[in-house]
Parts: C-alpha cells; sequence; structure tokens
C-alpha cells in the first residue's frame, strides 16, 4: 500500500510540472495572425505560381494522316495520287492530299480526290468596232500572254477546271491505284459546241505498288502506268507556276525506291526505274485534234532514271539523272539502195540527258524551301515522243518551236535554276506553340525560274545574218527570267485575301516582250482549315510593246494583235 501511494504522488507531481510547462509556453507563444480583410489584398510575387514553360515537341507522328502542314520529310518525286493540275489556290492554302494514311494490315478500299470547276473571263478591246459590235470583248477562254502550258513564259494564273479521283485498294505491303482525270466536262463542252474527247483522260494512271517488311530498309517498288514528277517546287504540289522544274517521266514501267535510316537523323534515299511507252502513232496518220496531234515522226522512246538523295533533319538535297532515248524505224525514209544516202535528209535517232540537283528544306516554324538546277542535252530530238518532260515540253517538236528553233532538228541545250520560298508568320511568332492554321495568318511566298537555251542549228538558206536571233526562228542563245511574289492573309475563318505580282522576261535584254501581272483573290471557306472553298479573282496585265501570245493560235502569234489585259473567274473547289 504504500509502495502504491508513493508512485502515485510522484504522478501527480510530475504531471503538474507538465501542466505548469505548457501553460508557461502558452503565455510566451506569438499571438495568431490578423486575418481581417485577407480577401482584399494582393498575394505576394513570391506566392505567385510559377508560369509553365512550354517545351518544344518533338515531331514523331509517323502516320498523321490528312492533318494540315504536318509533314514533315520531303520527296524524291510526287506520287500520281497527288494533285496532278494546277489549283486556283494560292500558295500556302494548297490542298494537301499526299499526306500519309493511317497503315492497316487489312485489304480496304481507300478514295481521295479534287474538284475545280468555275467560269472565267478574258477582258480586251476592239479597236474597230461598227455600229452591231462592242468595243469591249469577252472570251471564255481568256486571250492573254502566259496562258499556255509547256512555254517558259507560263505563269499558272489562267485557272481552268479538274477533276481527279483517286482510287487504292490493298493494304500496308500491297496495293493497286487508279487515277482518273479530266480537265474538261460533257456540259461545259457541249454549251461551247466544242467537243474535245481527248480533255477527259479517264484513267491516267494504273499501277501496283508494292513495300515489303524488310525493316529497318524502307522499300517500295512501283510497276504499271503512273506519272512522276521530279523537283516540285510545292510541298504537296508542283509549286506557284504549276510545273515540276527537273524533269516529268510518263508512261508504263517500275520504279524502285529504297530508304536507309541512320543514327543522327541521317537519311539516304535512292530511286531508280525504267519508262517506255505503248506503242506510238502509225505511220501515215494525219495530225488533227481528234488524235491530239499525234505526230507519226516520233517513235517509241524509253527512259532510265535514277535519284539519290540525302536527309539530315529538314534539309533534303537530292541528285538527278535521267536518259531518254529513240531507235525507232517505223517513220524512216524511204531508202532506194541505187542512189548514195544524203544524211541530212535521213531520220535520226534522238536521245535526252538530264542531269540535275534541289534541295528542299522542310523547315517548319522557318517555312518550306526549294532551289533546282538542271541540264539538259537533246540531240536529234524530232524522233522523241512525249515520256520525258522538261517545264512540260517533252517531244523535239516541243523543244523546237519554244527553244530551240525549227532548224535545230531537235538539238540544243536549256539550261534552268529554280527556286521558291514560302513561310508562315502565323507559325514563326507562335514557337513554340503549335500552329495548325486555326487563327489569322499571313503567307508570303516568293519564286522565280530562269533559263537559259542554246541551239545548234545552222542558219537556213537566205536567211539574213542579223535575225538569226529572230523569234520567227528561235535560233542562237536566250536568257529567260520569271519571277514574283505571292501574300495570302485569313483575316477571319470564313476569309482570306490573295495578292500576287509576276514579272515575266522572255527574252532578257529585250523589255518590250515583257511583261507584269498582279492578281488578286478572295477565298471565301466555311473554316480556317477547310477543305472547299470558293475564290473570286481578277488579273491585269501590263504588256510591253511586242508581248506575244505563246501556244495560241487565235491571234496568229503576231505582235500586232492585242491580248486580253484583264480577267476575271469564279471558281469552286474542294478536296478530301
Amino acid at each position: 500500500m504504500r509502495l502504491c501511494f508513493r508512485l502515485s504522488h510522484q504522478l501527480s507531481v510530475y504531471g503538474a510540472i507538465a501542466c505548469c510547462a505548457l501553460a508557461a509556453s502558452r503565455a510566451n507563444a506569438a499571438p495568431p495572425p490578423d486575418t481581417t480583410g485577407e480577401e482584399f489584398r494582393d498575394t505576394p510575387v513570391e506566392a505567385l505560381p510559377k508560369p509553365k514553360v512550354i517545351a518544344p515537341t518533338e515531331d514523331e507522328r509517323k502516320e498523321p494522316g490528312y492533318m494540315p502542314g504536318y509533314r514533315r520529310e520531303a520527296q524524291i518525286s510526287l506520287p500520281a495520287t497527288s494533285l496532278q493540275f494546277s489549283t486556283v489556290l494560292p500558295t500556302g492554302i494548297t490542298p494537301q492530299s499526299t499526306a500519309v494514311s493511317p497503315s492497316s494490315h487489312e485489304f480496304k478500299m481507300q478514295f481521295s480526290g479534287y474538284l475545280q470547276g468555275g467560269l472565267r473571263a478574258g477582258i480586251g478591246h476592239r479597236d474597230n468596232a461598227n455600229s452591231q459590235q462592242h468595243s469591249m470583248t469577252l472570251h471564255a477562254d481568256p486571250v492573254v500572254a502566259g496562258a499556255s502550258y509547256g512555254w517558259f513564259d507560263h505563269t499558272n494564273i489562267v485557272p481552268g477546271p479538274w477533276a481527279q479521283l483517286n482510287f487504292k485498294y490493298g493494304n500496308d505491303v500491297v496495293s493497286a491505284n487508279a487515277v482518273i482525270g479530266a480537265w474538261g466536262t460533257t456540259e461545259a463542252m457541249n454549251a461551247g459546241g466544242n467537243f474535245m474527247p481527248n480533255v477527259q483522260q479517264w484513267f491516267t494512271d494504273a499501277y501496283l505498288s508494292y513495300t515489303p517488311k524488310v525493316a529497318p530498309v524502307n522499300l517500295t517498288v512501283k510497276a504499271g502506268v503512273y506519272r512522276e514528277r521530279y523537283g516540285s517546287m510545292g510541298q504537296y504540289t508542283d509549286g506557284v507556276y504549276g510545273v515540276p522544274t527537273i524533269a516529268v517521266i510518263n508512261g508504263v514501267g517500275s520504279t524502285t525506291t529504297i530508304e536507309l535510316p541512320f543514327e543522327g537523323d541521317f537519311t539516304v534515299r535512292a530511286e531508280a526505274g525504267l519508262k517506255g511507252t505503248f506503242n506510238r502513232a502509225m505511220p501515215g496518220l494525219v495530225p488533227e485534234g481528234s488524235n491530239e496531234n499525234a505526230r507519226p515522226i516520233e517513235g517509241s522512246t524509253y527512259a532510265a532514271h535514277g535519284h539519290l538523295g540525302f536527309g539530315y533533319k529538314d534539309i533534303w538535297p537530292t541528285f538527278h539523272i535521267i536518259h531518254a532515248f529513240s531507235q525507232d524505224d517505223r517513220s524512216d525514209n524511204y531508202d532506194d539502195t541505187s542512189t548514195p544516202t544524203y544524211d541530212p535528209q535521213t531520220r535520226k535517232d534522238g536521245t535526252l540527258d538530264v542531269v540535275g540537283v534541289d534541295v528542299k528544306v522542310v523547315g517548319g516554324r522557318f517555312g518550306h524551301f526549294v532551289a533546282s538546277t538542271e541540264h539538259v542535252s537533246g540531240k536529234n530530238m524530232t524522233s522523241m515522243s512525249n515520256l520525258v518532260q522538261i517545264l512540260y515540253s517533252g517531244t523535239g517538236r516541243d523543244f523546237n518551236e519554244r527553244y530551240w528553233g525549227y532548224y535545230s532538228n531537235g538539238t540544243g541545250t536549256l539550261s534552268i535554276a529554280a527556286l521558291q520560298y514560302t513561310l508562315s508568320l502565323g507559325t514563326l511568332l507562335r514557337y513554340p506553340e503549335e500552329f495548325w492554321g486555326d487563327a489569322p495568318d499571313l503567307i508570303v511566298s516568293v519564286f522565280g525560274i530562269y533559263a537559259h537555251s542554246t541551239s545548234a542549228a545552222a542558219r537556213p538558206p537566205g536567211m539574213i545574218p542579223a535575225l538569226r536571233n529572230a523569234d520567227n526562228y528561235g535560233l542562237g542563245n536566250r536568257d529567260m527570267l520569271k519571277a514574283g511574289v505571292e501574300t495570302v492573309y485569313s483575316v477571319a475563318s470564313w476569309l482570306a485575301i490573295g495578292d500576287r505580282l509576276d514579272w515575266v522576261a522572255p527574252a532578257l535584254g529585250d523589255s518590250t516582250k515583257s511583261y507584269e501581272v498582279l492578281t488578286q483573290k478572295l477565298i471565301i471557306r466555311s473554316d480556317w482549315t477547310a477543305r472547299e472553298a470558293l475564290v473570286l479573282q481578277y488579273s491585269g496585265w501590263i504588256l510591253g510593246d511586242n508581248v506575244k501570245v505563246n501556244g495560241d493560235n487565235r491571234l496568229m502569234n503576231y505582235t500586232s494583235a492585242k491580248p486580253d489585259q484583264h480577267m476575271l473567274a469564279i471558281y469552286g473547289t474542294m478536296w478530301w
């Protein structure tokens, strides 16, 4: 009992001491802060949340599908399923139908395409109008300078109709591809009283694509009928001028492409192919509109081509070499063995050689830049077909008429240098934030092509030496240059405004043959990145005194005739 009492007494003493110590500590503690009116005080700077830094994201989407503007890799050539005709849309908002679609091991059907159609009118002036005529003339097919494909001065300003349907059936290994195209429709031709079956091209391409799984190497083999375009100035199209600057290879054949990825963002691509024609115009055929002016003198033509490209990050230089030749004897002149052969009158085998390089910079926020240069050498090309085209001139007749002169027999050289640079200020200024065109934006493009031609033609008998460089013959050396600038301002989700200025000099040193073109467009759409648009266009020409409308027989290429100086157009487009 005594022991229990002592323990209880000690615990009471210790408990009293602890209570006194706790009371003393509370008495000496600071009073609680006054929180009256705290809701009206400013938050101290050190208490504010730190701003979130957005780090640049890696571009790792291997199959972005149709995400506008996303594709970050350059291609050696545009695929046949990309847009094969010039779009009325300005640079920067052109169709992106070549974006890679998601792959699948299952066989399935894919359908894509592009439609463009509308009304246009070239406005001219009639000097000697009588009482039953108006002084203002209207042409549904505008008679303007730079409107004809294949000529150097072609500016791609006059819009035209185009319908393209792409069909693909297969999986990620093998697929069958077919393209249907037409740049004229039946109802429009019926309305004009001029039916041209050749403008409805039907199946323009039909080929098989095989992509075996041989990782890490990417291998693709194509076989069939398809168009290959090298040196395209646009990221998804042929560019502002609507023409590849290296070459277009048409026909039937096979092409193999191999891609070797290395460490350190370095890639090597190689492509090689052999193309030819199915047949040729039969001997004795009379060239006319129903057969698209087929020329029996042009024989079966073949082309071997190779391309080697290197990619480091966003820079892609590619080297090109093309050799085309014709050795067809079915249009040879009758050979009377009893008489000596007069070599200048015999039909000769033709060759065409192309060596070139292009550099593409897919610079992301810094825009898209393409520069190319090439040297073309032709010999006896009058006997060659349209298999290989340079600036959409392919046959010997084309080169004779447009560059080398009729007395050259398709023998001469052509050197070309070109560039195009497109920059989105919206993408540049918003970096590092991603921008997909869904807000106001200003897109600026600069572009140009220079060419120098030489001809091996001798002066025709009786021709005055001073006329050797006359355009009637196209002989001698000639320097050509065209350049321009284009802007597209997306004002609102439904409206964009385009302005373009072109300067064209078909013969440098002679300003009377030069001209300028000012073009303005209103683009009405349903959203910022809509795939459809209604385009209203006006173009005006400032002409030199001796400007010719090349390729248009309505003016007989006489310098005294007056081309149209104004054009109005309204066009609708849609791609999917």
